[in-house]
């Protein structure tokens, strides 16, 4: 059975291979390739790394704090402007 591209989990460790692995000047184009990831999902765990080592890679589920929500009362539309 073949693996879906868009479920695919990567652990941890793996991002910090990817991440290293471009920081030490490796081609990203050959690093996609090779390990059959976007371009731009690499360039994402790169950056957290580079700033915060392995620890800006821990994984972040969902809303990020201090974002609310707006309350809603059942039956209601929202009525605001649209933009």
């Amino acid at each position: 059975m073949e693996e879906e591209k868009g479920k695919r989990v990567h652990s941890p460790e793996f991002r910090v291979e990817i991440a290293e692995k471009m920081l030490a000047g490796g081609n990203v184009s050959a690093l996609a390739e090779e390990f059959d990831l976007p371009r731009s999902m690499m360039y994402r765990w790169r950056d957290p790394y580079r700033a915060d080592g392995p620890a800006g890679l821990k994984r972040r589920r969902g809303r990020p704090p201090g974002i609310g929500t707006l309350p809603r009362k059942k039956g209601t539309v929202w009525s605001g402007p649209l933009e």
